[in-house]
């Protein structure tokens, strides 16, 4: 979609944070985890660490049990 306007893109698409979202620091990076009825849920893994993403307890998705 190609929007042709003067009005700033902030007034026309506003930005909306997710106050259930919460960046936490883990041993080599952040985890971006949500609270939800099931508990604290992993959503995501920011990591320079290669063998991060194949660790079970950092799955999307996943209970994260370090909160």
């Amino acid at each position: 979609m190609i929007l042709y306007t003067v009005v700033p893109y902030e007034n026309i698409f506003p930005f909306k944070p997710d106050k259930k979202i919460q960046y936490l620091q883990v041993e080599h990076g952040f985890v971006e985890v949500s609270k939800g009825e099931e508990g604290t849920t992993v959503k995501r893994l920011f990591s320079t660490l290669p063998s991060d993403y194949l660790n079970p307890k950092y799955t999307p998705g996943s209970v994260f049990k370090g909160y």
